[in-house]
């Protein structure tokens, strides 16, 4: 209630956001057997994905594009 959001709009943002984490962490789960900071572009992608998930959630163009708002 604090961003005037209604429930579903909320749960739609939680569930969006909670399967784009779990599918980064699936990359390095996938990944188990070498060290997690030995691919430099893995950390780079999960980190920019992380990033445009953010400004998904808090741009108010961008949750309307992705329809979560």
């Amino acid at each position: 209630y604090l961003l005037g959001l209604s429930n579903l709009q909320f749960a739609r943002g939680f569930v969006f956001t909670f399967i784009v984490v779990l599918q980064m962490m699936l990359a390095f789960v996938i990944r188990r057997h070498h060290h997690p900071l030995s691919n430099k572009y893995l950390l780079g992608t999960v980190a920019l994905v992380l990033l445009l998930q953010v400004l998904i959630v808090t741009v108010p163009a961008l949750r309307l594009l992705f329809k979560i708002s």
